[in-house]
């Protein structure tokens, strides 16, 4: 079935099924879905994640804290779309007005907002392709932007995203028994996240890959 902007691609039943055999196959789903319907399926279907939620309104996030969807809200990815195709160069950075912001990077910031109000958790996600590999911080800055405090944005990047994952207690935190993943940073990036551009040390399962 051929989709027409974010209008829903697929119906409520067609979406049960997916999760259905998913689910058979030990799989979660991750639904795209933007408009409010899409968004309202997929949540109904059984999905763990949705990605986008553009236009998602208070009564679909509520629908999503209800059933403990993760909302990834992909703000850098929009930021990327404007600027590949409208001219929007440097629209990511915080400092940009909200005046001087595309209407649908507006949107996308208020569906944070409005998710995070309703009770919705929301994780770090990328669309990742959409810009370049290795700059997941300008999600971390969107999330920031969105009014989530650095160390918010943080915890979305790290023990949420494990947890919707369902690798909760393996990655995303520091403690016994978790994998030995670390990474060091110059500066405070609970106080500015874009320190985290700034990584002088790389440990994956106990191996230095990257150090001063």
């Amino acid at each position: 079935r051929r989709a027409h902007g974010t209008a829903p691609t697929f119906t409520l039943g067609e979406l049960e099924a997916l999760v259905d055999e998913a689910t058979a196959a030990g799989l979660p789903v991750s639904a795209h879905a933007s408009s409010p319907e899409g968004m309202r399926r997929a949540t109904l279907a059984g999905a763990r994640t949705i990605e986008h939620g553009s236009e998602g309104t208070t009564e679909v996030f509520r629908l999503m804290a209800e059933r403990g969807v993760v909302f990834y809200p992909t703000l850098a990815a929009a930021a990327a779309y404007d600027e590949y195709f409208s001219g929007l160069g440097g629209g990511w950075e915080l400092s940009t007005p909200d005046e001087e912001l595309s209407p649908r990077i507006r949107g996308s910031l208020q569906a944070v907002r409005a998710a995070r109000q309703a009770g919705v958790i929301v994780g770090l996600g990328s669309d990742v392709g959409v810009f370049p590999h290795g700059e997941s911080w300008r999600e971390l800055a969107w999330l920031v932007r969105s009014g989530m405090s650095p160390a918010e944005a943080l915890q979305a990047a790290t023990v949420v995203n494990a947890r919707a994952l369902g690798l909760e207690g393996k990655v995303g935190e520091i403690w016994q028994g978790a994998h030995a993943d670390l990474v060091a940073v110059e500066g405070d990036p609970t106080a500015s996240v874009e320190a985290i551009r700034r990584v002088v040390f790389v440990m994956k399962n106990g191996v230095i890959y990257e150090s001063p």
